[in-house]
């Protein structure tokens, strides 16, 4: 069987070479009747053409503005095709005998048609050489991050073609979301546009849907690039209750059901939580501090969790105690929240610095003079002291430095140096 190269050719191949009965793999067009996709064809080869205007017969306004934007939102390819539509028609007696669709293109010529889809094929193709022996999966991510990290959000761009994001790296969520299905129909991973909302928000919105192992994700790239800072990767391979708490689905169409998990990304790394459990949440950041990473994307499956997860982690100083226990320390840390969907994105700004801890997570004053000794006998004479609970961390300092019981401990100093840290129950003392 021979595979179609899917690239963008000049308009000129296209009409030569492309067959046009290879819709089967385009959603909107699958979800048509026999009659409609003979419409569909039609208007296809007319907008590959660039003709003016095409001859439908008695066919009304309402259907045949439906089968165009299902060919737009099928190819995104497209990009020299304005999505303005204009109909005449005639009538007698008050019925419809004949109508035309006429199109509108883009003011845009030829020859600049076929240097955009030149530079579109240029970043297809680095894309090839950068997913060679990629999985579909890793191909989505990648995808993901690429759009992510090349881009910019701004709604006042009003280019709303894959254009304005693949080639000015600037745009908006229709233009993210036809950018995102016009690489995978490369990669031929099935694809297709979903129409909607925010929840609490009239303004339209749009995303993806993509298949992977039979089972259907949606993925938001614009909600993944929404501070434009960094990738949100609670939008990557989510089921449809997770992306209906936020986004409410709009759309012409039947759409498939997203209920499988397998490529749900946080939740495979283990930064996705159903319930708050602290240890699992403490877990889960570890996995980020061990890659070196300064982003923490946590996940909750409902409101309770994530505000018992924000409480630990943000008010009661959770975060920062837990890169101490890792060993590191950082002195500015800034949080995201995303309450319609629960996710909360830590983030690291500055380069974590390593810090010799001494954590007592088991205490008893044994044990802390004990462990001051080693570290005194090792040739330190610094100590950075972290206690699990407060009371260990008052009684530590009570014993220490109220009582001055150091002095019996460490018997050759004068003098000592020392900060406390009760918000993370730290003490550092210098002699």
């Amino acid at each position: 069987m021979i595979k179609l190269n899917k690239k963008i050719l000049c308009i000129i191949l296209l009409l030569f070479f492309l067959p046009f009965d290879i819709f089967s793999s385009s959603y909107y067009y699958e979800s048509l009747e026999n009659d409609e996709k003979i419409i569909y064809n039609d208007i296809y080869k007319s907008l590959i053409k660039k003709e003016e205007y095409l001859e439908v017969g008695n066919i009304d306004f309402d259907l045949l503005s439906k089968i165009y934007f299902f060919v737009l939102n099928d190819y995104p390819a497209l990009f020299y095709v304005s999505e303005t539509l204009n109909y005449s028609s005639s009538l007698l007696e008050d019925k419809l005998i004949s109508a035309k669709i006429i199109f509108n293109y883009k003011d845009i010529d030829d020859i600049s048609i076929n240097k955009k889809q030149e530079e579109l094929n240029s970043i297809l193709d680095k894309i090839e050489q950068d997913v060679v022996g990629y999985s579909d999966f890793e191909i989505v991510k990648y995808v993901y991050d690429y759009l992510i990290n090349n881009s910019y959000y701004d709604q006042n761009f009003r280019d709303q073609s894959l254009l304005s994001i693949l080639l000015d790296n600037i745009g908006l969520c229709t233009s993210y979301a036809k950018s995102f299905k016009f690489i995978m129909d490369h990669f031929d991973i099935e694809c297709l546009l979903v129409e909607g909302k925010f929840v609490n928000q009239e303004e339209s919105h749009v995303w993806n849907m993509v298949k992977l192992d039979d089972s259907w994700y949606h993925v938001d790239v614009t909600q993944g690039d929404a501070t434009n800072r960094f990738v949100d990767y609670s939008y990557l391979c989510i089921t449809d209750k997770q992306i209906q708490k936020d986004h409410i689905i709009l759309s012409n169409v039947t759409l498939p059901k997203a209920n499988a998990t397998s490529y749900f990304y946080l939740k495979n790394r283990g930064a996705y939580f159903t319930s708050f459990d602290k240890q699992k949440v403490e877990n889960g950041i570890d996995k980020y501090i061990e890659n070196n990473e300064n982003i923490f994307i946590l996940s909750f499956e409902n409101s309770l969790s994530f505000k018992q997860a924000k409480q630990y982690l943000i008010d009661e100083n959770g975060f920062s105690k837990i890169l101490l226990i890792n060993g590191y320390q950082s002195n500015v840390i800034n949080y995201y929240e995303n309450d319609l969907n629960n996710t909360l994105i830590i983030i690291n700004e500055k380069k974590m610095i390593p810090i010799d801890i001494i954590y007592f997570k088991q205490y008893s004053i044994s044990i802390l003079k004990n462990k001051i000794k080693e570290v005194y006998k090792s040739g330190n004479k610094t100590f950075n002291l972290l206690f699990d609970q407060k009371e260990d961390y008052n009684s530590a300092i009570k014993y220490l430095f109220d009582e001055k019981n150091i002095f019996n401990i460490i018997e050759d100093i004068n003098s000592i140096d020392m900060i406390y840290y009760q918000d993370v129950f730290r003490i550092d003392f210098e002699i």
